[in-house]
């Protein structure tokens, strides 16, 4: 007689040591997902760069303040400089022995630590950072192009430039402003405690104000009200213009100070910059999980670590 097919399926128990490797494969899936790959998130991609979580994440911690996308905004402004710097027009070069007495200044001055002295403080501010020893030579570096790029700006601000004298208005209401305005095309010349802006150039002014007294405003015209940021109004007169003067010392010197801001606004549009995050954009998911990543990663009261980028430095 032949065998009887009951319908029912034994199930083979399988061996202990293959259950314990398939749970092993399967914690360090999960591992490798929470931590090592999230870690590796492109968080910022500047050109042909990417900047991963965990450099943002070693970056935040060692500033002293919870703000990685602050920081991520800090991080565009760095690459923009190592994208720019080296390269003509600019080709400012710093060497690995600039590198080396930037750092032996920031450790306590040069010849005045011992090689030991200066290896043990520059391994402290490695494994404070919590950057490797690379990326924290790249961060000097790019300190120095900044450096660099700062002194060739202000350099070459120009000492004399066509400019207009300026009047500026400032009234509490817009009626207040339009009676200005009236008494102003009425042929009245500013009263002594109207403010005499003093002569100004193009460039220190904002687009669209310089484009208004440049380029259309007549002399001697006053401007209709224009609304502050403040809510009150001004009525804006040019009194005089030279094609060609010598720049006034204090607007000269606020141009210098300026310089780096207005080419990185200039500049970083020829770029292409996007921020990234665990699943997409950088959104408040992303955010709030970066924090407490922060949380883990700075000690309760920790004070900020050493940067290139200290403002005393």
């Amino acid at each position: 007689m032949g065998a009887r097919l009951t319908g029912v399926v034994r199930r083979v128990a399988a061996p202990a040591g293959v259950i314990a490797a398939l749970a092993a494969l399967a914690a360090g899936y999960l591992l490798y997902r929470t931590h090592v790959a999230t870690f590796a998130t492109t968080v910022l991609r500047f050109d042909d760069t990417s900047i991963s979580m965990r450099y943002l994440l070693a970056r935040t911690a060692s500033s002293g303040r919870d703000a990685p996308l602050q920081m991520l905004q800090q991080i565009s402004f760095e690459q923009l400089i190592a994208h720019t710097a080296p390269y003509p027009p600019y080709s400012i070069r710093i060497s690995d022995g600039d590198v080396d007495a930037f750092l032996r200044r920031a450790a306590g001055g040069a010849g005045t630590l011992s090689d030991a002295e200066f290896g043990e403080w520059y391994r402290q501010q490695v494994n404070e950072s919590g950057l490797s020893a690379g990326e924290l030579r790249d961060l000097v570096r790019i300190r120095l192009l900044r450096d660099g790029m700062v002194a060739h700006l202000r350099s070459r601000v120009p000492t004399v430039a066509e400019q207009v004298r300026l009047y500026r208005v400032v009234t509490d209401t817009r009626e207040e402003a339009q009676a200005v305005q009236r008494r102003l095309l009425a042929g009245a010349q500013p009263q002594a405690t109207e403010a005499d802006g003093g002569w100004y150039p193009r460039s220190a002014l904002g687009e669209a104000l310089a484009e208004m007294v440049f380029d259309r405003l007549q002399t001697g015209t006053p401007s209709d009200p224009i609304r502050l940021r403040d809510g009150r109004f001004a009525v804006v007169l040019v009194t005089e213009r030279s094609p060609a003067r010598r720049i006034d010392e204090p607007v000269l010197a606020a141009l210098r100070e300026s310089a780096m801001q207005r080419w990185t606004e200039r500049e970083m549009g020829n770029h292409s910059v996007s921020f990234h995050g665990l699943r997409g954009d950088w959104d408040s998911a992303t955010n709030a999980w970066a924090m407490e990543q922060l949380a883990r990663l700075r000690p309760a009261g920790g004070a900020a670590g050493w940067s290139p980028f200290d403002p005393e430095r």
